[in-house]
């Protein structure tokens, strides 16, 4: 039998050839597009696979047709399977890596691996009968509206049966990725795609020529969900990127807000600094001058808690706290937080010396703690917020409130952690809910600490 017979292109053979390579070529295009915008998210790299296998998919497909039009060529055909195999493995691992950076239920987590089981042994079916039917998958199954019998007989559904469940498995999986809390800009693509896919499934029923002018609506809402995707990363970027290190900044890329904020247990280092006669400067000057003075503030002690991989977990008027250590843990978090905690003193007396006024006088002090804390997201359903809760967190607080102008209060933990280089020891504070505290001390005009010191 020649596969020749059962195609009615809508124009000459060449101009179909044409045609499927600019859209394969256009295919290729959004597939660079979604890789390069985010190349270090496994979920972003196995989608662009995908739509890029659909591009190379258009250009093959057709091509075989010129290429061998008296209907030789078998060998070629064995190959063309392996393509629409491809593109479902790539969609299924994207739909997998979303719902696993989702942090699924344990019960989400089994279906899913049940999918995956089930869909690797129909892909390997499907590759199988395509390598013993080439022939008569071209000639029974694609393009089956072209044909004189339709979309009917047992060669069809031999091919249709195993197509029909690796897409039901997808959307099985996607079904489940929408159950759990998934990430705001995978969403946006996780909607695209479910929109574009009835148009690349419409492609192996359409007659031979018409398939290829499917995909032009396929990749372009493709592109549409990209374009959505990387928006919202890079509005969150640049959000986040003023206040978080580029690591974390990089893991909520890759993993969703979410995800990284799930509540937790981890040893860190809290970093407290506030500003030593803010409430008089407060009284003696508008509110204009001292919103510009907490901007320049917040600004300048944000750049060095990214220096350092630091959060910023709150502000509270001129009170600031930094994590050192959280959402990402950190092994040297005790040396990083007190070389942090120095730099933040400088920049925030390098701007209350700006500002300071002989009538309302400003300075700052630190407070530093380490210990085990719980962070992760807290709030209601209308306003979600990343704190840490635990006693190295009241007490940083409130070595912060006794600490002086131009000084750095440290407790035990961090001094045991990172080493007491540069500190004074003092005797013990009483600390309002913790008793009597013994505690360390450090001048801001001290030469600088290294941040990996121990």
């Amino acid at each position: 039998m020649r596969y020749a017979d059962h195609f009615t292109l809508p124009m000459e053979g060449t101009a179909v050839v044409l045609v499927s390579g600019v859209i394969g070529l256009a295919g290729l295009g959004v597939a660079l597009t979604y890789f390069f915008g985010d190349p270090r998210s496994p979920a972003t790299r196995a989608l662009a696979f995908a739509v890029g296998m659909v591009g190379v998919a258009n250009i093959l497909y057709p091509a075989q047709h010129v290429l061998h039009p008296q209907g030789e060529g078998t060998f070629w055909l064995v190959g063309l399977p392996i393509l629409d195999a491809m593109v479902m493995a790539g969609l299924f691992m994207w739909m997998t890596r979303v719902a696993q950076a989702a942090q699924p239920t344990p019960v989400a987590l089994r279906w899913i691996r049940r999918c995956a089981w089930l869909f690797a042994a129909i892909t390997a079916i499907y590759l199988v009968l395509g390598g013993l039917y080439p022939t008569e998958r071209m000639t029974r199954f694609l393009f089956c509206l072209g044909h004189p019998e339709g979309c009917s007989g047992a060669t069809f559904w031999m091919f249709g049966i195993p197509v029909a469940l690796m897409g039901s498995l997808l959307v099985a999986v996607g079904l489940i990725v929408f159950s759990q809390r998934i990430d705001q800009a995978e969403r946006q693509r996780v909607v695209c795609v479910a929109l574009a896919a009835p148009f690349f499934f419409a492609n192996y029923v359409l007659p031979a020529g018409y398939n290829v002018l499917t995909s032009l609506p396929g990749l372009f809402i493709f592109l549409i969900g990209g374009v959505r995707y990387h928006t919202i990363q890079g509005e969150r970027g640049q959000f986040l990127g003023r206040f978080l290190s580029r690591e974390v900044v990089q893991q909520v890329a890759k993993r969703g807000l979410a995800s990284t904020m799930q509540p937790q247990k981890l040893e860190l280092t809290v970093v407290c600094c506030d500003l030593r006669g803010f409430t008089k400067f407060s009284g003696a000057h508008d509110s204009g001058v001292v919103t510009k003075l907490l901007g320049e503030y917040y600004d300048a002690v944000g750049r060095e808690v990214a220096e350092y991989e630091a959060t910023i977990q709150a502000y509270a008027g001129d009170g600031i706290m930094i994590l050192v250590g959280a959402p990402i843990p950190v092994f040297d978090h005790a040396a990083r937080g007190l070389a942090l905690s120095q730099r933040v003193l400088l920049a925030a007396q390098e701007i209350t010396l700006r500002w300071t006024r002989d009538e309302a006088p400003l300075a700052a002090g630190v407070g530093v703690s380490s210990g085990v804390v719980t962070v992760g997201v807290i709030g209601s359903s209308s306003r979600l917020e990343y704190t840490a809760i635990g006693t190295p967190v009241n007490l940083a607080s409130r070595l912060c409130d006794i600490a002086q102008g131009g000084e750095i209060l440290v407790d035990v933990r961090t001094v045991e952690l990172a080493g007491p280089v540069g500190l004074v020891a003092r005797g013990p504070v009483h600390v309002k809910g913790l008793g009597d505290v013994l505690h360390y001390a450090r001048a801001a005009n001290e030469p600088l600490l290294d941040r990996t010191a121990e």
